[in-house]
């Protein structure tokens, strides 16, 4: 140091020779030996076990500590253009607060913090970090000393100008709430006012806000209820930071999770401390969040946020919330919808029977309002519409939220809905009806496939008679001329046919069922030549069959088919001999007892006009011989 001098001695005969530069050369010579002198693991191993255990003897060292940092501070500063020599200055540093317990650690650093200058004081609270980060052990007077600290730090964040050291000293704060914030919460929670006031949460910097948020996460995990009455001042800042952020479109990923990640922290560990219009603000945010093409990682937090709101929210105000929030989720988007209706799934998986019985009627508002969806978007259509593969994901969200209700309510609360929902749709106009009712019946096939297939089905098999008469309406008065109505059409013909896969007491072999739903649905084979009937009117005919099981039954399914197969349309014939081939393939053998009253019609067909109509019946007569082992010349001649 005696080069450092104004009027320096004897360092001018030891260490300058004919370089101008040979007294930085010597000290760049002599701070590389003394990094290597103290950095020696046996050295600094023996030091910190003096520290610990043989105290008394390690006073003497304290004032050299002192006195080498203060000469390593001052060769930084009278060295500042030369980067070795200040590497090795940080380094040494490094070594000589790193080898100490924590506690003389801190009592260290508080004394270099008040002397040195920026760059300084950054590289310490760096090394404070990551001795923080180090998982070892610490004992009682470290805590301590740690949590002492904290009112230091508070004044750095609150009087820095320089935006490293302000960050990292938000870091220091975040790991020491971390490590041993449960021991004093009181002291934790006097620096929560500076994390989230204009300094910190409020400050322009971005890096700055993300360190608060992850800061603030953490005092809410170590306070829990303590910081209740912080709720009130951070939540309404923390939403509206990330809302401007997420409409400016300038909202950064890091920011975005580390909100997130506050607001599950304050739903897991305080629900009840948050208000109604901040559970709002929290869902419209998170809707916005959702049409933001965020990445999949920023979509994974606000997912798992969603899910406490669902899990740790009382049920009433959650209701309330998601009803009141409806608009705003459809405004932002199919994505953001989809996760409003998976919200409402989880509250109803996580709830109680009587719970739901209690609130039932606000969650059949909420399901109406998600069975309107594709009623809104296209009727009419506008430039802001959904497209069809859209709505259909949010019906299948709004399909499983029903579903997950179902199962919680009994038939005295869900019945007088079904039918409500039945003549809900029915009582539209005629566009918008075509609309409500394909969601409707999309959601009874739901219902119908679900249910039928456990042991419920008995129960469920009844509500089939709820829409017999409102199917039948349907496919009498459809006239398949638009996208719209053939895709009602298909979705009432599929809901049937689910409802006869699960007959279980023979609900279609009654007359008075079979009957009437015979004759419409053989009356749809006359469409053939605008819509598919192989696709979904045959199977479900077939179904049909199967499930009425009857003699009777079949002879009157087989006489009408046998009527189509001389109708004057190609497409009705076709689909006459496609249904003939299902039936039989289904049947076997119990469909052709009937032969007798077949073969003249496949006689005739032998020598259609048309070589479809002619190849799928000579198909027909394969199968037939296959299952009866015979051939069928003899009896056509």
């Amino acid at each position: 140091m005696d080069a450092l001098m104004v009027k320096p001695t004897f360092s001018v005969f030891l260490l300058t020779g004919n370089s101008p530069n040979s007294s930085d050369e010597a000290v760049l010579d002599l701070l590389s030996h003394l990094v290597l002198l103290l950095g020696d693991v046996r050295l600094r191993r023996r030091i910190s076990q003096a520290f610990v255990a043989e105290r008394s003897q390690v006073e003497p060292l304290r004032p050299l500590l002192s006195h080498i940092m203060n000469q390593t501070l001052g060769l930084s500063r009278r060295f500042p253009q030369n980067p070795q020599i200040n590497a090795l200055c940080q380094k040494l540093l490094a070594i000589l607060l790193g080898g100490l317990p924590m506690g003389d650690f801190v009592a260290m650093l508080e004394d270099l913090l008040e002397r040195a200058d920026t760059e300084t004081r950054l590289d310490a609270l760096k090394i404070f970090e990551l001795r923080l980060g180090d998982s070892t052990p610490t004992p009682a007077n470290g805590h301590e000393a740690c949590l002492g600290f904290l009112t230091r730090l508070s004044s750095i964040i609150n009087e820095s100008e320089d935006e490293p050291v302000k960050r990292v000293a938000l870091t220091c704060v975040d790991h020491i709430v971390e490590r041993f914030g449960k021991k004093d919460v009181d002291v934790v929670l006097k620096v929560t006012n500076t994390v989230a006031g204009p300094q910190c949460l409020g400050a322009v910097s971005g890096e700055i806000r993300v360190t608060s948020l992850l800061c603030l996460s953490t005092v809410v995990e170590v306070a829990q209820d303590g910081f209740v009455p912080f709720v009130p001042q951070t939540l309404p800042k923390v939403l509206d930071l990330l809302n401007r952020e997420i409409e400016e479109g300038s909202c950064s990923k890091r920011l975005h999770n580390a909100a997130y990640s506050f607001l599950s922290s304050l739903l897991l560990y305080s629900p009840w401390a948050i208000a109604a219009p901040d559970l709002d603000l929290l869902l419209k945010v998170s809707h916005g969040s959702a049409n933001a093409n965020l990445d999949e990682a920023c979509s994974a937090e606000r997912r798992t946020t969603l899910e406490f709101v669902a899990r740790q929210i009382e049920l009433r105000d959650c209701c309330a919330a998601l009803e009141g929030t409806w608009a705003n989720a459809m405004a932002e988007g199919p994505e953001a919808l989809k996760e409003h209706l998976l919200v409402l799934e989880n509250l109803l998986r996580r709830s109680t029977k009587s719970a739901i019985g209690r609130q039932s009627e606000t969650f059949a508002r909420l399901l109406t309002k998600a069975f309107d969806l594709r009623r809104i978007q296209f009727c009419p259509r506008t430039d802001d519409s959904y497209e069809e593969k859209e709505v259909e994901e949010v019906e299948d969200a709004a399909n499983e939220a029903a579903i997950a209700m179902v199962t919680k309510v009994n038939d005295t609360i869900f019945r007088p809905m079904f039918v409500q929902l039945v003549e809900w749709a029915a009582a539209s106009s005629a566009k918008a009806k075509v609309y409500r009712q394909t969601t409707v019946y999309g959601f009874f096939m739901r219902f119908f496939d679900r249910f039928e297939a456990s042991e419920s089905r008995s129960i469920v098999t009844n509500y089939a008679a709820l829409i017999l008469d409102d199917a039948i309406a349907i496919l009498r008065q459809s006239v398949v001329t638009d996208e719209a109505s053939k895709l009602l059409w298909a979705k009432v013909i599929q809901t049937l046919q689910v409802c006869f896969q699960h007959d279980q007491n023979g609900f279609w072999q009654s007359p008075a069922h079979f009957g009437p739903i015979a004759e419409v649905l053989l009356d749809q084979l006359k469409q053939a030549a605008e819509v598919s009937a192989a696709d979904v009117v045959i199977p479900s005919i077939t179904d049909l069959a199967a499930a009425a099981d009857s003699v009777v039954h079949h002879k009157s399914l087989n006489t009408v088919v046998l009527q189509y197969m001389r109708s004057d349309s190609v497409a009705v014939r076709l689909a006459a001999v496609k249904c003939q081939q299902s039936l039989t393939a289904r049947l076997g053998e119990e469909w052709l007892a009937l032969l007798p009253e077949m073969l003249p019609f496949i006689s005739e067909l032998q020598e259609d006009d048309y070589e479809n109509v002619e190849r799928e019946t000579l198909r027909w007569i394969k199968q037939i011989e296959e299952i009866l082992g015979e051939s069928l010349t003899p009896m056509l001649q």
